[in-house]
């Protein structure tokens, strides 16, 4: 999803997201949130700034706006990547 030369700094962008005071949820949640910030940002690094400072102010306005928030985003997760995901063609 992003460049090569920006993949190192993404992990690291992705990985100090911070557990959010007293969220019970978090533990559960974070890598679902990590994914939101990912399928919003469309691999552009501005976009993933602006997806993890909106998951800083309520992770869950986040999950909404990347359609994670309800029962089916396993799939729709899936439809996401699927779209970013070069084919390989046989």
């Amino acid at each position: 999803m992003f460049p090569a030369n920006e993949q190192v700094e993404v992990l690291g962008q992705l990985s100090a997201l911070a557990a959010p005071a007293a969220e019970a949820d978090w533990a559960e949640a974070r890598e679902r949130v990590q994914m939101a910030a990912l399928v919003l940002s469309g691999g552009d690094s501005a976009q993933l700034s602006s997806a993890l400072a909106l998951a800083a102010l309520d992770w869950r306005d986040l999950l909404v706006a990347a359609g994670l928030a309800d029962s089916d985003w396993p799939e729709v997760l899936r439809r996401a990547l699927a779209r970013d995901v070069p084919q390989n063609e046989a």
